[in-house]
């Protein structure tokens, strides 16, 4: 039997977020005084799979303050003063709960649930589901972070997932063993917290009707009608319809489906991640390679939302690889170098002192004319570029530093710059000097832009036709839109809060709104993850009408003619019924 240890705080997520100090005789909730903010904090670290570093928590819990990380400091001093100074820990990695101080029930949980059912002791089971008290901190939110948000509906769907399996497996244990009343008890408990799951119905009908009990078995059957009738408009599956006139008739019931045709396949575990599966498995050969010193250039092309930034990132931390990102805006295309000012500031700290000693002090000085602290560093001069042959100069520089080698045998490097239709000239030059250059080293380059806009300026596609007449180790990825198996994923993992019997319709409704568009599809989530029913019309979140107003202010007059002319229209038309409408020539 798993016992519970013996710590001087006992926090519980799986319900509301509580405290118990171990040696106040009075029980009091010693985090009951800490603000929204500061409790959410303290509930991530205690979740938290790894130690997350002080900038991650600045962007999950503060990124509204106008002092992050003074915000940052002010919640984690609240903490030490509610468990104490030592309840903290701190290390190169990132920060931490002291596990020797502070028990979690979400963690007992996973450990008890990681281990496959059939080989898990019952008891065991039985202690771990006694722990979900609800779902994951109930009530807690933080409407203004998003990316906290995102994270909670996903570990309430991670634990809510676990948990009905954990209620389904008992019962077929008993029902097995004949223990016919505990069966009925845990397929109570299933419905109670998933009501619309009609093979937890069917079930426990066959259940009442074997044991005699047929009034009880009917009216299961009505509350789940009612249940499909008001909640989703739909009748009960017609298995279940044949099942229920059984029953009424006095027959035996049929016998039931075995148990893996019956649990849907939408309760396998999330993985937060989902509809890029066929490019992570390709990621694994890269990244050999580039670990055998064979590096390559990665082209990531998708429209805008099409989650090219989340994959190269999700790249990173599943081979856990150090990656180096520099992003590219709209209002700095014409700032030479600025994607890059990030990524050599990264790579400016990892590389060794010693190393740095070692570059030509010509080389040093036009560094510092990028990087300011290079040059506080080293007490250099900074010296700007000007002729075509200090330029030159320039990119040897900073190939010099971006591959230089911080430890032997270190694992392969990502040299990510994200949104590349938005790149300054100097910017694409960089990329291809280092494209040149990168076959037999351990790194990868990695570009990402959208297909919609690469034509937008003449650079951009002259790189593009450079790399692949170079003959190099190059590779190109059209991302898809997300499969409607995938959108059920990501619908099931992100509102928590939709009964799963709705997961399948609102899953196509889905993929009607968005067209699987992973930015589309992630915003609409979002304004829905906290509605308990289906609205009469899907939202168009802010942040996708704003994409929208945004590409459109970049078309010309002509053609935003059409596209309003259309949109008034709002039905298919040919070509002669678009130019009618629109006053626009044949040629137009």
């Amino acid at each position: 039997m798993n016992a519970r240890p013996t710590h001087v705080h006992y926090i519980k997520l799986l319900g509301q977020l509580t405290a118990v100090n171990h040696h106040d005789n009075q029980h009091q909730d010693p985090i009951a005084q800490l603000s929204r903010k500061s409790r959410a904090l303290l509930a991530y670290l205690a979740a938290a799979d790894q130690p997350p570093g002080r900038a991650a928590l600045q962007t999950l819990i503060c990124q509204q303050a106008n002092d992050p990380a003074g915000s940052l400091r002010w919640h984690l001093s609240r903490i030490r003063r509610a468990l104490g100074k030592e309840v903290l820990v701190e290390t190169a990695v990132g920060l931490s709960l002291n596990p020797q101080l502070v028990w979690v029930d979400s963690r007992a949980f996973d450990q008890v649930m990681a281990q496959p059912l059939d080989q898990t002791d019952p008891d065991e089971l039985r202690y771990a589901l006694a722990l979900y008290r609800d779902e994951f901190l109930t009530g807690l939110t933080l409407p203004d972070s998003p990316e906290f948000e995102l994270w909670l509906l996903g570990r309430r769907a991670h634990y809510r997932r676990l948990a009905l399996q954990g209620w389904r497996h008992l019962a077929d244990q008993a029902a097995a063993a004949g223990h016919t009343d505990e069966a009925i008890g845990w397929l109570q408990t299933l419905l109670h917290h998933e009501p619309l799951l009609e093979e937890a119905h069917a079930r426990l009908i066959r259940l009442y009707a074997r044991t005699g009990q047929r009034r009880a078995a009917l009216r299961q059957y009505e509350l789940c009608a009612e249940l499909l009738r008001a909640e989703l408009a739909v009748e009960p599956a017609t298995e279940l319809q044949a099942l229920y006139q059984e029953v009424q008739h006095g027959r035996s019931p049929s016998p039931a489906p075995q148990p893996a045709a019956a649990a849907p396949a939408r309760l396998q575990s999330p993985t937060g991640f989902v509809g890029r599966r066929n490019e992570l498995s390709r990621w694994d050969a890269l990244t050999k390679q580039a670990g055998q010193g064979q590096g390559s250039v990665l082209l990531v092309v998708a429209p805008a939302g099409g989650g090219k930034t989340r994959l190269v990132q999700e790249f990173a931390r599943i081979a856990d690889v150090t990656l180096l990102m520099g992003r590219c805006y709209e209002s700095t295309r014409h700032l030479p170098y600025h994607p890059w000012l990030e990524i050599l500031t990264g790579q400016l700290n990892r590389v060794n002192k010693s190393h740095l000693a070692q570059f030509p002090r010509f080389w040093l000085e036009q560094l510092a004319w990028l990087l300011p602290p290079l040059a506080t560093r080293l007490d250099l001069t900074v010296t700007p570029p000007s002729a075509e042959g200090e330029a030159e100069q320039l990119l040897l520089a900073m190939a010099h530093l971006l591959f230089a080698p911080t430890k032997p045998g270190g694992d392969p490097v990502l040299l990510f710059v994200d949104d590349l239709q938005w790149a300054d000239e100097a910017s694409l030059h960089l990329f291809h000097f280092l494209a040149l250059r990168v076959g037999e080293r351990p790194f990868l380059l990695i570009g990402a832009f959208r297909e919609e806009e690469a034509s937008e300026t003449p650079d951009l596609p002259a790189l593009l036709s450079d790399l692949q007449r170079a003959n190099l180790p190059l590779s190109q990825w059209h991302l898809p839109p997300l499969s409607p198996a995938a959108i059920d994923e990501v619908t099931a993992e992100r509102w928590s809060q939709l009964p799963a019997g709705y997961w399948p319709h609102v899953a196509d409704l889905l993929a009607q709104a968005t067209g699987g568009n992973p930015f589309f599809l992630t915003e609409l989530l979002h304004e829905l993850a906290h509605a308990a029913d289906l609205p009469p019309q899907m939202p168009v979140p802010d942040s996708v009408q704003e994409l929208v107003r945004r590409r459109l202010r970049q078309l010309p007059d002509s053609s935003r003619q059409v596209i309003e002319a259309l949109a008034v229209l709002d039905a298919p038309a040919t070509p002669d019924q678009v130019r009618q409408i629109s006053g626009r020539s044949e040629e137009e």
